[in-house]
């Protein structure tokens, strides 16, 4: 338990790195799929915009997704050292992370059905 404030820099930082990453993922996939099928009733800005959002989710996959893997190899060699004691303050960390992604899911529930309410998904 010596090294608890540089195991939760380490964990935390592996852990907005992944965060950056996943939604980094999810920007670029939706950005190919709004221009693979574009809306027909769309303005021409909003393909503009699918590329701006292609290009930053392919710099910031590019940085964050090598500083995961980096941080998650320094975080499993830390725990080895330590003789496999995982610390409550992962621990939070992750339940924390859980209760994120669970909020944002709900929330991307909520987009999904306003937009399905207001016609966008139906035509």
């Amino acid at each position: 338990m010596e090294h608890t404030p540089k195991n939760m820099a380490l964990q935390l930082g592996a852990l907005i790195a992944l965060i950056v990453s996943i939604s980094s993922l999810l920007v670029l996939l939706f950005g190919i799929i709004n221009l693979v099928f574009p809306d027909a009733a769309a303005a021409s800005w909003e393909y503009s915009n699918a590329q701006e959002g292609i290009r930053y989710a392919i710099a910031s996959l590019l940085v964050f997704f090598p500083t995961y893997l980096l941080l998650t190899r320094k975080v499993n060699v830390a725990r080895r050292h330590e003789s496999g004691l995982y610390h409550t303050l992962t621990k939070w960390l992750v339940y924390a992370a859980l209760l994120v992604g669970g909020l944002v899911m709900l929330g991307d529930l909520v987009a999904v059905i306003m937009a399905f309410l207001n016609g966008e998904l139906t035509t």
